[in-house]
């Protein structure tokens, strides 16, 4: 099994967290993608100092440039009908719908 990394707000206020964790199968309809670089805005810095009700511990950044690890069943194109491979970059934001 594969092992991933990422900061994780474990606590509001407090320093951040550097983790490993196990890399999970592709969700059906979804992929797995190895993060080159990740956005970090001000929602998180107000989720950081708990200004936001969300439950922890959370992974921050909701933006983010990789390359496309694995794809799950069903997956197939990207949101403009273009054909997804492993091995292609790709960059998401939670404002914009996937599809």
């Amino acid at each position: 099994m594969s092992v991933g990394r990422a900061v994780v707000l474990t606590e509001f206020g407090k320093p951040l967290e550097l983790r490993k964790f196990p890399v999970p199968p592709a969700p059906e309809g979804g992929m797995i993608v190895a993060s080159h670089c990740g956005g970090v805005c001000g929602t998180d810095l107000h989720l950081q100092q708990g200004h936001l009700e969300v439950p922890t511990p959370l992974v921050l950044g909701h933006e983010g440039l990789g390359t496309v690890h694995r794809l799950g069943a069903g997956t197939a194109v990207d949101v403009n009908g273009a054909p997804l491979s492993v091995g292609d970059v790709v960059m998401w934001a939670s404002s914009i719908a996937c599809g």
